[in-house]
Parts: structure tokens; sequence; C-alpha cells
């Protein structure tokens, strides 16, 4: 009887540990398809970021230049826009 209820036991205890096993396969399945997704989402967000660093450092240089040639036209002799538009009522008229 005493042999009997240790066989039970062990078929119980195979049986309970082959389910917790392949409750535990399940999970890391689970856990590395979604590692692979995060890796996957992760490398996009780097190429993502560095296009939008690219675009970032063309914008500053465009506004920079912008800035520069405007402050060019602020600071020299070139006429500003109100004295180009006066001059051009002392100029003839050709129709």
């Amino acid at each position: 009887m005493k042999e009997r209820m240790d066989v039970e036991f062990t078929a119980r205890m195979k049986s309970t540990t082959a389910s917790q096993y392949q409750e535990l396969i399940d999970h890391y399945d689970l856990c590395r398809a979604r590692l692979i997704d995060l890796l996957s989402e992760a490398e996009s967000l780097r190429h993502e970021n560095a296009e939008l660093r690219l675009a970032n450092a063309e914008l500053l240089k465009l506004l920079s230049s912008q800035a520069s040639f405007h402050n060019l036209l602020l600071s020299s002799s070139y006429p500003t826009e109100a004295i180009v538009k006066k001059s051009f009522f002392f100029f003839p008229r050709k129709f």
C-alpha cells in the first residue's frame, strides 16, 4: 500500500513538474517574442532619431545662414527696404 502511494505521489509530482516546466517554456517563448519586437522597435526609433538629427542640423544651418544674411543687411551700407521704396519715387517712370 505504501509503495502504491509512493508511485502515485511520484506520478503526480512528475505531472506537476512537467506542467510547470511547460508553463515556463511558454512564458519564455512569450518573453522572447516580446523582446524581439522591442528590439525591432528600438532600431526603428534609432533610425528615425538619426534622420531627425540630420533634418534638425539642416534647419539650424538654414536658419543661421538666413540670420547671418539678415544681420549683414542690417549692419552693412546696403540701403534699407524703406530707402529703396522711397527712391523709386524719384526715378522717372517709363510707361
